[in-house]
């Protein structure tokens, strides 16, 4: 059963801080899609993904990451997932939530594949 709406970068939230975000992937619950008045819900809405995930490039730096993912979850994120696929590292905040399952291995695996 559908339980949210799943995201990748091409498409960005605005924070509660009001800083507009793209994760590499992202998950909002329809929990929270639904909270959100009309307004809220075009462009960028406004809203923290329950789930986000960043993944290392040769652009982004494991700690820039990090930092991205550890303020998703400061600001109400319930699980957030840092995924390093050259030093084949994977990092979570937060709790899991109830039924998501991710098969690091697998993504560790595309994300070299692809470089």
């Amino acid at each position: 059963a559908d339980r949210g709406i799943a995201a990748s970068a091409d498409g960005g939230v605005t924070l509660p801080d009001k800083a507009v975000r793209a994760p590499d992937a992202s998950w909002i619950s329809f929990e929270r899609w639904h909270a959100l008045g009309e307004a809220q819900r075009k462009d960028f809405p406004e809203v923290i993904p329950d789930v986000v995930i960043e993944i290392v490039s040769y652009y982004d730096s494991y700690a820039a990451q990090r930092r991205k993912t550890e303020r998703y979850v400061q600001q109400g994120a319930v699980y957030g997932v840092v995924i390093d696929p050259e030093r084949r590292k994977v990092e979570e905040f937060g709790a899991r939530p109830h039924g998501l399952a991710l098969d690091f291995d697998r993504i560790i695996d595309a994300g070299g594949a692809s470089r």
